[in-house]
């Protein structure tokens, strides 16, 4: 189909699809923007999920519509990515449609709310292609 994108976690027979961010560092830090993703189609976020690897880090994401540019939330609170994992599909009000061409950006709102920091953060970003 034209404009249909077949990835390893897409499918034009469906409209759901996922991303995920993998930051590895032994001195992993606060950071507004840690990673970005530019969605090729309207998204609608239903879920986020994370793990980290050695100790836990907070992170929040953002919409941007441009790469340089602070963006509008898109979790209703920081997510706490533990060894054990963690997940949420609360979301800020508005918050969950990312529009095509749009930057979906990882912020790490506290790399060491513990006493160690992650040596590897991996987001899990799940939702639906809007056609």
């Amino acid at each position: 189909r034209q404009g249909c994108y077949e990835t390893a976690t897409s499918s034009c027979l469906t409209n759901t699809a996922s991303f995920t961010f993998r930051i590895a560092s032994s001195t992993m830090s606060t950071s507004s923007r840690a990673s970005q993703f530019r969605v090729p189609v309207d998204f609608y976020i239903t879920k986020v999920s994370c793990v980290t690897y050695g100790a836990s880090a907070a992170i929040q994401l953002d919409e941007r519509s441009a790469p340089q540019t602070a963006g509008t939330n898109s979790l209703s609170a920081a997510l706490t990515c533990t060894t054990s994992g963690a997940s949420t599909n609360a979301f800020a009000s508005g918050a969950t449609l990312i529009n095509q061409d749009g930057f979906v950006n990882l912020q790490i709102t506290d790399a060491q709310p513990g006493v160690a920091r992650p040596t590897m953060l991996e987001v899990h970003v799940f939702g639906e292609k809007i056609p």
